[in-house]
C-alpha cells in the first residue's frame, strides 16, 4: 500500500511505493530528495510511530519520576531511625503516663540476677502486647520458656543502617539504641526515675542513644553505663547519631559534640550549663 509522503522542501505530498520504503526518493513535484523514514502511512503503519513516540515519552518520564517518589516515600535509613526513635520515645512517654515514672533498664529477681530489661517492659505500649504476653517475666530473658517471645523480630528495634543489607536473623534481633544508665542519669538501673526528678530539665536530658558497636540482643539486659561516655558517642551514621531525650524529642548528636557535652546531657541533676538545643 503506497505511503504519503509530505516533502519537507515544497510541503506537497507524494505517494511512495512499499518497496521504495526507507529509501531517499525524489518529490514528486520539486524533485527535491523525501527520506521515507519520515512518512506518514495508513492505518496501522500511521500508528505505530505514535505508540512508540508515545511508548517513549511514558518511559522517559516514569523513569525520572519513579525515583523523585519513592526518595519522597522512603525515608533513608538516617531518617528511619529517627522514625524508630520517636515511636520508642512515644511509647516511654504512654508508659510513664501509666506507671508515673520511667522504667527501669532492666529488671531482677530477689538474687539480683538480671531478667529482662527496658525494652521489653514498653512492649504493650508500641503495640506488641502479643510479644510481650509471650514473655515469663519471673525468668530470665533468654530461657527456654522465653525463647520465642526473645526471638520475635521488633522492626522499631531495627536500625535499617545496620539491617539493610543482612538477612541474618540473629544479627536482626540485635539493636543499637541503647538507654545510658548510671547513678546520675534517667535509670540507675533496677528503678526508674520520674521526669519530675529532672532537674536539669527534660529537653537536655538524654533517655536513648544509638551507638555503633554496642549492638546486643534487643531483650537482652544490657545497656550503656555513663561511665563509658568519656570518649563520647559513636554513631552508625557519617557524621553522628540520633538521641531521644526525656521530652520525647529526637535530635542529632553531631561527632562535633564534646565528650564533656554528652555526659552533661546524660545527668538529670547535674547543674551544667548546656546550650542545648545548638543554635
Amino acid at each position: 500500500m503506497p505511503t504519503e509522503c509530505d516533502c519537507p522542501h515544497c510541503g506537497a505530498s507524494s505517494k511512495v511505493e512499499d518497496r521504495d520504503r526507507g529509501k531517499i526518493v525524489p518529490c514528486q513535484r520539486c524533485g527535491e530528495p523525501i527520506e521515507t523514514l519520515l512518512c506518514r502511512g495508513h492505518g496501522w503503519q500511521r500508528l505505530v510511530p505514535k505508540v512508540i513516540l508515545g511508548a517513549l515519552v511514558v518511559f522517559l518520564f516514569v523513569g525520572g519520576l519513579l525515583p523523585a517518589i519513592q526518595q519522597i516515600r522512603s525515608p533513608g535509613p538516617r531518617r528511619g531511625c529517627h522514625s524508630n526513635l520517636r515511636q520508642i520515645g512515644i511509647a516511654l512517654q504512654n508508659y510513664h503516663a501509666h506507671h508515673k515514672r520511667f522504667p527501669p533498664a532492666y529488671t531482677v529477681d530477689e538474687h539480683g540476677n538480671r531478667l529482662h530489661r527496658r525494652r521489653t517492659l514498653i512492649l504493650p505500649f508500641m503495640e506488641q502486647q502479643s510479644t510481650y504476653d509471650m514473655f515469663d517475666m519471673n525468668e530470665p530473658w533468654d530461657s527456654p520458656r522465653n525463647a520465642r517471645a526473645a526471638t520475635t523480630l521488633i522492626a522499631t528495634y531495627m536500625c535499617p543502617v545496620k539491617h539493610r543489607s543482612h538477612d541474618d536473623r540473629a544479627d536482626l534481633l540485635k539493636t543499637n539504641y541503647v538507654m545510658i544508665v548510671g547513678a546520675k542519669t534517667i535509670s540507675p538501673g533496677e528503678t526508674g526515675r520520674s521526669v519530675n526528678e529532672i532537674a536539669d530539665g527534660a529537653s537536655k536530658t538524654l533517655l536513648i542513644v544509638e551507638v555503633a558497636g554496642a549492638e546486643t540482643p534487643w531483650a537482652e539486659p544490657r545497656d550503656l553505663s555513663a561511665d563509658k561516655l568519656a570518649g563520647g558517642i559513636s554513631g552508625p551514621h557519617a557524621e553522628g547519631a540520633w538521641a531521644l531525650f526525656a521530652d520525647g524529642s529526637v535530635s542529632f548528636l553531631d561527632d562535633s559534640l564534646t565528650p564533656q557535652t554528652i555526659k552533661a546531657l546524660s545527668t538529670i541533676a547535674g547543674g551544667e550549663d548546656v546550650p542545648w538545643p545548638p543554635k
